[in-house]
């Protein structure tokens, strides 16, 4: 990868960047927790706000890759809708009933609330594609020129894990590891 954040360590508001000379930089902005679920793994609470992860100069991302655990849903008084990760010209949104969406399209399976999934959006040359635990849930488009830099947990409430982005897509073989 050419950025991991394991999400263990921080300072301050800026989660560490464990690759070695690695030049992104990542900050949490207002209404996010750190949580401690036990004394070896730790992630990001998210209630309501968001995480940047910017790079100093353009370079070419073909994945992002992250764990993502939603809190309640709508009907049990919590909510767990809102933005998962904007990156590579598009963006990755959970409805309230744990639908995934890439764009403005469904994927084909429901996320369950107090789980822990391994997310990936990735480009292809036929566009995007998101992957659910390494299966391929749903294909866009992009919808825009990437950004410039790659936001997770836009009004999102629930946790975030394990983020790496890469340069180049990755074989079958790793995906499914």
């Amino acid at each position: 990868p050419v950025a991991y954040f394991p999400l263990d360590d921080m300072d301050g508001e800026e989660p560490l960047n464990i690759i070695p000379g690695g030049l992104a930089k990542a900050r949490l902005v207002p209404r996010f927790a750190l949580y401690l679920g036990g004394q070896v793994e730790q992630s990001v609470q998210f209630v309501g706000g968001w995480m940047n992860v910017n790079f100093p100069k353009p370079i070419p991302l073909k994945r992002v890759e992250f764990s993502v655990w939603p809190g309640l849903r709508p009907e049990t008084s919590g909510g767990a809708s809102g933005g998962l990760v904007m990156a590579l010209g598009s963006s990755v949104s959970l409805d309230g009933d744990g639908t995934l969406r890439l764009n403005s399209k469904s994927a084909s399976v429901k996320l369950p609330a107090r789980t822990w999934t391994r997310l990936s959006l990735e480009t292809t040359g036929q566009g995007l594609r998101l992957l659910v635990e390494g299966v391929v849930a749903a294909v866009d488009q992009p919808q825009g020129k990437p950004f410039g830099f790659i936001r997770f947990g836009a009004d999102f409430q629930g946790r975030i894990d394990e983020i790496a982005i890469y340069g180049s897509a990755l074989k079958a073989e790793r995906i499914a590891e």
